[in-house]
C-alpha cells in the first residue's frame, strides 16, 4: 500500500535437472504493490518505469535481462495484479555456455 514504508521479500533458489541440464531457478517474491497486466509485458523494455523519471532511468530490470539472457538464462515476471505483489524468476544455466559473454549483456 501508498502507506506502507516496509514489505516482505522472500528469495529462493533450486536446482532443475531438465533435457536443458542443470538450470538454477531464483525466485524473488515481494508482498507490495504488484504489476498491473499491461506493465507486466513491459517492465524488461529499455526505458520502462512506472516510477517517476527524476528517481527511475527504466534501466535496471533491462540491464538485469541483458545480462541473464547473455549468460545463456532467463528472467520473467508474474504478478496477480495491483497490491497483489509480484514474483521474479530468474533461470541459469549451471554451467554457461561457451559462446556466453558478459561484454554480450551491454
Amino acid at each position: 500500500d501508498a502507506g506502507r514504508e516496509h514489505g516482505t521479500l522472500r528469495i529462493g533458489a533450486r536446482v532443475l535437472d531438465d533435457p536443458r541440464g542443470k538450470r538454477l531457478h531464483v525466485t524473488f517474491a515481494d508482498d507490495g504493490v504488484g504489476i498491473r497486466d499491461p506493465n507486466l509485458r513491459r517492465i524488461f523494455e529499455k526505458g520502462f518505469s512506472t516510477k517517476p523519471r527524476a528517481t527511475n532511468s527504466g534501466i535496471g530490470l533491462h540491464w538485469c535481462a541483458n545480462t541473464v539472457g547473455a549468460l545463456g538464462g532467463e528472467i520473467s515476471a508474474e504478478s496477480p495484479g495491483p497490491l497483489g505483489g509480484a514474483i521474479l524468476h530468474m533461470i541459469l544455466p549451471m554451467q554457461p555456455a561457451e559462446d556466453s559473454t558478459l561484454s554480450q549483456a551491454a
